[in-house]
Parts: structure tokens; C-alpha cells; sequence
């Protein structure tokens, strides 16, 4: 179902036998795992996660993960900052990064502006740009930064101010904020 390189050049390849890894420099695989996989991924440890029927993913050979949604996995990535990126049957895109108890798992589904829940393909470019693959089309996710400024009170209303500056109507009056960065704010 799924050949995969790890960066050190090793084979893996998931079956509906079970995961297979390739031995040296040989033609010889090894059953390292007996369980149906869709998809392979390492971490940035060196780990080999899985895709999985009922909980969508785990580290490969780990119990299942506690979370509360249930889906089943098809590929995974892990992007540049080791977050699991995971494509499910019918299910959405799946976020999933450390919690406090375990792990938290955030979808990406047609209510919230995915074209299809049913995802096929997912790649990182070198830009850091995740590009997810559905059913009904393609989808290019970008990392952007989200600056809150929560000093101003209620926001009613914006307009463009000279010199690239901002209008900013609020419920105690009329404020001008400069676009200009400043120590990573507006």
C-alpha cells in the first residue's frame, strides 16, 4: 500500500500483510509488524508511525492513542516542526500535536472549508506549505503569524489610514494603529 524512505535510507513498505522493512543493502525484507497499514511516516526522532483503521494513527508498534475522534488513517507526515499531519477515509485532515494528557487532535473538515473530508494525498513543500490532496480538489495550507492585539477593547469597524496605517472604530472611539511591525505586532 505504501513504500517509504527514511532519511537515513532505509525501506520501509506497508502491505495488507503487515509493515516490511528492507535489511542493509539486500533484497531481504523483514516482517517487522503484522498488523494492515495504509500509510508510513517518521518523526523527527527517528520513529515510524502508522495509520491505523479505528484511532487514524500511532507509533508503530505503541498502543493505540487516546483522543476523541475516530477515523481511519490513509498517509501522514510529519512537517518541519514535528507536527503529525494525517489524511483519513471520510474523516478530514488531522492536526496532531502533544497535550497535557496525551495527545490533541484538530480537523480540517467541509464545514470548516476543506473541498472533501475524504483526503488522498498530503506533501510539505521547501516553502513549509502543506498541500492536501481530497477527493475534490487540492488545498495549499501556509503558516501564517496571528498577532492579537486585545488592549483596544471591542473592534466595530476598520478602514486603510495614510502612510499604511490602519482605522480602528471601537465601542470608546476612533484609535490609528501603525501596520508597521513593531516587536512582532501591528
Amino acid at each position: 500500500y505504501h513504500p517509504y524512505v527514511t532519511r537515513s535510507g532505509q525501506m520501509w513498505v506497508a502491505t495488507r500483510w503487515g509493515v516490511f522493512r528492507r535489511e542493509g543493502q539486500t533484497d531481504a525484507f523483514t516482517l517487522v509488524n503484522g498488523d494492515l497499514v495504509w500509510g508510513l511516516g517518521e518523526d523527527a526522532d527517528g520513529n515510524i508511525w502508522t495509520t491505523e483503521i479505528a484511532a487514524g494513527f500511532r507509533r508503530l508498534g505503541a498502543p493505540l492513542p487516546e483522543h476523541p475522534l475516530q477515523g481511519g488513517g490513509y498517509r501522514l507526515i510529519h512537517d518541519r516542526h514535528n507536527q503529525l499531519w494525517l489524511s483519513t477515509f471520510g474523516a478530514g485532515l488531522w492536526r496532531v500535536t502533544p497535550g497535557s494528557s496525551g495527545v490533541v487532535v484538530r480537523r480540517a473538515i467541509t464545514r470548516t472549508g476543506l473541498s472533501s473530508d475524504s483526503v488522498q494525498a498530503i506533501f510539505e513543500d521547501r516553502d513549509g506549505n502543506l498541500w492536501v490532496g481530497t477527493t475534490a480538489g487540492l488545498h495549499r495550507l501556509t503558516r501564517r503569524r496571528l498577532t492579537p492585539i486585545d488592549d483596544i477593547g471591542a473592534v466595530l469597524a476598520t478602514a486603510p489610514a495614510p502612510d499604511r496605517d490602519l482605522w480602528v472604530g471601537t465601542a470608546n472611539g476612533l484609535l490609528r494603529r501603525s501596520l508597521a511591525a513593531e516587536n512582532g505586532t501591528i
